[in-house]
């Protein structure tokens, strides 16, 4: 009865903060890389971009990035304990949880331009920024 009730909470609380990780972009520098990217690529707005541009560009990605992880994180603590409350005494608890769903979306696209826009820095040769 006691891992039951272990495992009912330790799978709600994975389940009440996790997020699948989005897709990989293709691979394109490895050994055994299938092909090589080009301009082809990529948008004709994304190739307009200068050097200066994308490092803009990946600065705005961090920042954005940075503020939908602590909007998730901030209700993690609310999320385990609503977990806890559910798996041990009351499972209607769960209705307690904030799921983030449109932050977490939001987080997977920005992951995604940001893959673009380092396969991009790449193709056009710019130079890496010390931040």
């Amino acid at each position: 009865m006691t891992r039951a009730v272990a495992f009912a909470v330790a799978a709600t609380m994975l389940v009440a903060c996790a997020r699948n990780a989005p897709a990989l972009p293709k691979d394109s520098s490895s050994i055994n890389a299938e092909g090589s990217l080009s301009t082809e690529d990529f948008s004709d707005a994304d190739i307009a971009m200068s050097c200066e541009q994308i490092d803009v560009e990946q600065d705005r990605i961090r920042t954005d990035a940075a503020a939908y992880g602590q909007e998730i994180a901030k209700n993690r603590g609310q999320n385990q304990a609503a977990g806890y409350v559910a798996g041990v005494l009351f499972p209607p608890a769960l209705l307690a949880t904030v799921h983030n769903d449109a932050e977490k979306a939001e987080l997977d696209a920005l992951q995604a331009r940001f893959d673009v826009i380092q396969a991009l820095k790449r193709v056009k040769n710019c130079p890496s920024k010390l931040t």
